[in-house]
């Protein structure tokens, strides 16, 4: 037995699919599922809302037909006999088509399935600031494609945006006629906020009937594609966006031994995965086994809303107290641990310049001890709106992070011209040829190295990244994802 979609399905990844491991002359693809026919009318009935009793009393009046000699017994055992293909004869390497089971086989084939005249889609992020910062342009373009989009993330905890731009973020997708759903999603492996969360996501995929479900974030893409399980069955695609996996070359250990294997076993309930710079594309279509995987240069950012304007540097360093002489460092970004500011800081004492860093975070009271003790003047502004203005007030753009996917400040800096110092490290590699503007996150020495070399080199490195970044235009990457949304629907 073979349902439509199942055979779409089939036809689409053959022709897609690079490499099989056979010749394959007859093909023959199945549901997933063998049944009976009894059991295939009492399915019928029961989606028609009828009640099917099945009874036994002529059973042995078929064995006795079945045992008749000739053409007699061989249409009883034709009719009612249990003999089946092979399952393994439906088993293609690379291929994974069987997206329909028996039941919703039935439902879509007596039309009892739900009205999917109305496409809906739904993106989901561990917090409300990836909504902000990523998901806005993708939710357009699936408005633009028909769907109409719900949202899932923490709002209460919204990350690294303040709570005030959380509940105007909420207005917004109000006003895009956008539903959010504010469900705590974890950031880190605490089991039972884990447990809480994969209920509320696996109760709203049931009820929702959803056509796409494009997930961010590690714990939030973990427990998305787990709770999806099911309704991928009944034809729900899934597409993860890989924001930069824990586990990358020079990784911790233990990033290998939790992070890898999940992503590699949640890749088979992936139809698309999306990965945003080289290294992880590179080891995701060699060691996974989502459906597709996708290159995608970021996020993208907007080259227009960057380009240097003197107006905003003139009001920022009015702002700050600065000369207009006066070297400024800056870095936009969280402050936690892995954003490694305190580094920059070790690192510039005794240097003539202000460190201006953007952002909120878990380690404000420690950045501001340490700047107290090293002497450097450090300023900590918070989460601001006129980022852009920031960008443009500054002469370096540092970015220490000791883990990144490709980050989205650094492309902005790009386009505003301005120089970047940056650790050496995947992601920044894609954007960034200059050897002498790397450094080793947690060297003190190279970093200071770094900061020398990019002030000496003065505007030449600035021109080269404003000419860099126009591949990772918003528009580009936007195009890519629109090709990705479409293809879900062949």
């Amino acid at each position: 037995m073979l349902h439509i979609d199942n055979l779409c399905e089939f036809l689409c990844q053959l022709m897609l699919v690079e490499k099989m491991s056979r010749d394959a002359i007859v093909l023959i693809p199945q549901n997933p599922e063998w049944t009976q026919t009894a059991q295939m009318v009492k399915e019928i009935g029961a989606v028609n809302g009828k009640k099917v009793k099945l009874l036994g009393i002529a059973n042995p009046a078929v064995s006795l037909g079945g045992m008749v000699p000739g053409k007699i017994g061989g249409l009883v055992n034709k009719a009612f006999g249990n003999l089946v293909y092979d399952q393994k004869l439906s088993t293609y390497e690379g291929l994974d088509y069987q997206v329909i089971d028996l039941k919703e086989s039935i439902k879509r084939t007596e039309g009892t399935a739900p009205n999917n005249s109305e496409k809906k889609a739904l993106q989901l992020a561990s917090v409300a600031s990836m909504i902000d910062q990523f998901t806005i342009p993708n939710i357009s373009i699936l408005q633009s494609l028909g769907y109409k989009i719900d949202v899932v993330a923490d709002f209460t905890n919204p990350g690294t945006i303040t709570k005030e731009r959380a509940d105007d973020l909420k207005k917004q997708l109000s006003n895009m006629n956008v539903r959010v759903f504010d469900i705590a999603i974890p950031r880190s492996l605490n089991p039972r906020t884990i447990s809480n969360a994969y209920k509320q996501v696996k109760a709203l995929l049931d009820k929702e009937n959803y056509d796409i479900l494009h997930c961010h974030s590690p714990i939030g893409g973990a427990i998305a594609r787990e709770a999806a399980k099911d309704k991928r069955k009944s034809g729900l695609k899934v597409i993860y966006t890989a924001h930069g996996f824990h586990f990358y070359d020079g990784a911790p250990l233990k990033n290998w031994l939790v992070f890898y294997p999940v992503e590699k076993h949640l890749s088979r309930f992936t139809d698309v995965l999306i990965t945003i710079n080289k290294e992880d594309y590179n080891r995701a279509k060699k060691e996974f086994h989502a459906k597709r995987t996708v290159y995608v240069p970021g996020v993208g950012v907007n080259t227009g809303k960057f380009l240097p304007r003197q107006s905003g540097r003139e009001r920022i360093r009015a702002e700050l107290g600065l000369e207009n002489s006066h070297t400024m460092l800056l870095s936009v970004g969280e402050l936690n641990e892995n954003k490694n500011h305190s580094s920059v800081i070790r690192a510039v004492a005794g240097m003539d310049l202000t460190y201006v860093i953007v952002g909120k975070g878990e380690k404000r009271d420690h950045l501001e001890a340490l700047a107290q003790d090293t002497g450097v003047d450090v300023r900590l502004v918070g989460f601001r709106t006129d980022v852009a203005d920031f960008y443009n007030a500054a002469d370096i753009y540092i970015l220490p992070s000791i883990r990144e996917g490709l980050n989205v400040s650094l492309m902005e800096a790009m386009a505003s011209g301005l120089r970047v110092a940056c650790g050496r490290i995947r992601g920044n590699t894609d954007l960034i040829t200059d050897e002498g503007c790397f450094f080793e996150p947690k060297d003190i020495d190279e970093i200071r190295k770094s900061i020398e070399y990019t002030i000496c080199i003065k505007q030449k490195i600035g021109r080269q990244n404003l000419q860099k970044i126009g591949s990772f235009d918003l528009q580009a990457v936007e195009s890519t994802i629109s090709e990705v949304y479409r293809a879900l629907n062949y």
